[in-house]
């Protein structure tokens, strides 16, 4: 689960974030930055809830071992 939501935060980065041109400000500059900004918010909530959910499944792991040795 860990894994696919780092792949899904990928392919956001890529459609919103990643889309800068090189050559002058686009006249909707602003518009522009404030996707960007959404983006990356979005981006970094879905990458803590990938580490979070890594972290809980080798915690849940190491747990499950230590009940059944």
């Amino acid at each position: 689960m860990g894994a696919l939501l780092f792949a899904t935060s990928l392919f956001i980065w890529l459609g919103v974030v990643a889309t800068w041109q090189p050559g002058p400000i686009p006249e909707d500059f602003f518009e522009l930055r404030n996707r960007w900004e959404f983006g990356h918010i979005i981006i970094a909530t879905i990458k803590l809830a990938g580490y979070m959910a890594i972290v809980l499944s080798i915690l849940l792991s190491r747990l499950r071992a230590l009940r059944n040795p």
